[in-house]
């Protein structure tokens, strides 16, 4: 099981302290009560899981259905297909249309979960992954945000930004999520500096205990972009072969991506200083 993120861990979410909740506060807590595992709730379940009074409930409910950004569904609720439209604009939407082709190819050879996430912050946001349907391995889900030095992906991505970049956002000390969580700046920053000259970054059952993880960045310019990784259920499963299919993968999609910049493509790629 994914282990929970202590309220240390990363920063404070805007809206959730110090003056009461907004009318928009409130939808979004609203809207947060859906999940991957549980996409239609009941009324009662909308009312639980918010913590927020019935008759609030009832009004915000009715507000959002109104703007097509909830549905009702079998005497249910789930999120509309408006809301969905408009996340498709996102940058990052356009960013994992572009990767998706590679990660396919890499999914099939590898026969292994395969994900795509970006840096915010401290934390690392998943936009993909692909995984047999009969695959337990519990690996995050698209939309599921986790602390990067935990993480192969975000070690991948923290490994290039600068030393004061990373002093200005890691936490003091760094939070220990399983026993091989690495929580020592200096052990930390040695390993960054190994991703940065071979382009390969793990995570050793540091977030999961029984998730063992393979990353590479995508780099245009000097610069990262996004990370791509493979999962495993042992150390062993990150074979070579795997490894090696990875970097090639994150290689080509690097050329891939600054083809499209250099190309004059904009407003879609998570940093804003890729241009040579």
């Amino acid at each position: 099981m994914t282990v929970p993120v202590p309220a240390t861990a990363v920063p404070p979410e805007p809206g959730r302290a110090g003056s009461a909740p907004s009318i928009l506060s409130k939808a979004f807590l609203l809207l947060e009560c859906f999940s991957a595992e549980e996409r239609v709730l009941t009324f009662t379940d909308l009312v639980e899981r918010s913590g927020l009074p019935k008759s609030t409930v009832h009004r915000v409910l009715a507000r959002l259905m109104s703007l097509g950004i909830i549905e009702e569904h079998d005497k249910a609720y789930r999120i509309g297909m408006r809301l969905f439209a408009i996340t498709t604009s996102m940058p990052a939407s356009h960013l994992r249309d572009l990767c998706l082709p590679f990660l396919a190819r890499l999914h099939t050879w590898s026969r292994r979960p395969v994900h795509l996430a970006v840096l915010r912050g401290v934390r690392v946001a998943f936009l993909e992954r692909l995984a047999a349907p009969d695959d337990d391995l519990p690996t995050p889900r698209p939309g599921e945000i986790l602390p990067a030095h935990a993480t192969a992906v975000g070690k991948a991505l923290l490994a290039w930004l600068t030393v004061e970049e990373r002093d200005g956002i890691l936490p003091d000390p760094l939070p220990r999520f399983t026993p091989t969580t690495v929580t020592d700046r200096t052990v930390l920053e040695r390993q960054l500096h190994a991703i940065r000259h071979n382009g390969l970054a793990h995570d050793l059952a540091e977030w999961d205990p029984g998730v063992f993880t393979a990353a590479s960045p995508l780099v245009v310019h000097r610069r990262q972009v996004a990370a791509i990784a493979v999962s495993a259920p042992t150390a062993d499963g990150l074979t070579d072969d795997l490894t090696a299919a990875l970097r090639q993968t994150a290689s080509a999609l690097s050329a891939r991506l600054q083809e499209r910049i250099d190309a004059g493509e904009a407003g879609w790629h998570p940093v804003e200083d890729v241009r040579p």
